[in-house]
């Protein structure tokens, strides 16, 4: 089953707007953290003179340029690829 991620702050509005009471409050107050990252953006670039290869602009690790494109983010630093117009690709 995946994990979800939530703020804990969040959880604790939700439940007091719908009157949850103090058991679910303690119950998530023990439940495990994560240190969580901004999530980054990229974009795949292309690498001049190899038509195949291209590098994500976030890690500059290079790929096979049809793979990458399968990918939502980059296998490697796990950036969203979503650079919109800005896309060389």
């Amino acid at each position: 089953m995946p994990e979800i991620m939530v703020r804990f702050d969040d959880l604790r509005r939700y439940c007091e707007k719908r009157h949850c009471g103090s058991v679910p409050l303690e119950y998530i107050k023990q439940m495990r953290t994560v240190e969580a990252e901004p999530v980054r953006h990229g974009r795949w670039k292309n690498i001049p003179g190899m038509n195949n290869t291209v590098f994500c602009s976030e890690c500059l690790m290079a790929a096979n340029k049809e793979l990458a494109m399968k990918y939502k983010g980059c296998p490697f630093c796990l950036a969203r690829m979503d650079g919109g117009a800005e896309d060389d690709t």
